[in-house]
């Protein structure tokens, strides 16, 4: 179970890691929030409200989130006001799905 967290964290850190460096500030609540949805799955495994399954599922969508910041970011660095809404609504919906899967 804790290599499985291991990985899927390693895999999701190393895809954020490649979107930040130009400018700190732009990225900060994205990554704030990316990092707490991850904690939030990290603490739903451990304390045993998601499977290893549930857990996998909702790495994925982090992961997913992290590949969509980082096309639309390797355009010009930076991201629109649409571009940042599609990543907040991505981040709602997995919030979303995080809540369901810990509370069913």
């Amino acid at each position: 179970m804790s290599k499985i967290i291991n990985t899927v964290a390693a895999i999701t850190l190393a895809l954020s890691v490649g979107v930040v460096g130009a400018n700190a500030k732009d990225y900060r609540g994205i990554n704030e929030r990316q990092k707490n949805q991850q904690e939030r799955i990290a603490q739903g495994l451990k304390s045993g409200d998601l499977s290893n399954k549930e857990a996998v599922k909702l790495e994925k969508q982090q992961i997913q989130i992290a590949k969509t910041e980082k096309r639309m970011r390797a355009d010009d660095g930076g991201l629109s006001l649409k571009e940042r809404a599609r990543l907040d609504n991505m981040q709602d919906h997995s919030s979303r799905q995080i809540h369901k899967q810990r509370n069913d």
